[in-house]
C-alpha cells in the first residue's frame, strides 16, 4: 500500500472535521483534492480514462474500493479509508514514484461520481 496522502498544513483534513473518526472512502476522493495531490497532467490522464469508461468497480464498500482500469494494459487499484487518511495502491509500474498515477485518479473520480457526496 502507498503511504497516506496528506493535505497541506494550511488545510483542515477531512479526518479533523470528523473528530478523528474514520470516514468513508468517498469523502476522501473529492476531485479538487485528488488534483492537488497528483498535479494537472496526471489528473487529466486519469480523467480521460474515467471519461472513456475504462474503470470497472470490482468491490465497493463504505471504506474501500477495488477497481480495474482498462487500456493498453489493465491495472488493479485499491483505495481505502484508514485512520491516517486515504491509502491507495496500483499494479502499474509508475505508481511507486508519484503522489498518484492515472489509474488511481480514474478510480478516485469514478468512486466520487458514484457517491452520494458528489450530488450535494
Amino acid at each position: 500500500m502507498e503511504p497516506a496522502l496528506a493535505l497541506e498544513q494550511s488545510e483542515m483534513s477531512i479526518l479533523d472535521r470528523m473528530n478523528g473518526a474514520m470516514v468513508l472512502v468517498t469523502e476522501l476522493v473529492e476531485p479538487q483534492t485528488i488534483r492537488q495531490w497528483t498535479g494537472a497532467e496526471v489528473f487529466a490522464q486519469g480523467q480521460e480514462d474515467q471519461d472513456a469508461r475504462r474503470v470497472i468497480l470490482l468491490a465497493y464498500s463504505p471504506r474501500s474500493v477495488t477497481a480495474l482500469v482498462g487500456g493498453t494494459r489493465s491495472e488493479t487499484v485499491e483505495l481505502s479509508s484508514t485512520p491516517d487518511g486515504l491509502h491507495w495502491s496500483c499494479t502499474c509500474s509508475g505508481s511507486k514514484e508519484q503522489a498518484g498515477c492515472r489509474h488511481f485518479v480514474a478510480v478516485a473520480l469514478e468512486t466520487w461520481r458514484q457517491s452520494p457526496a458528489s450530488r450535494r
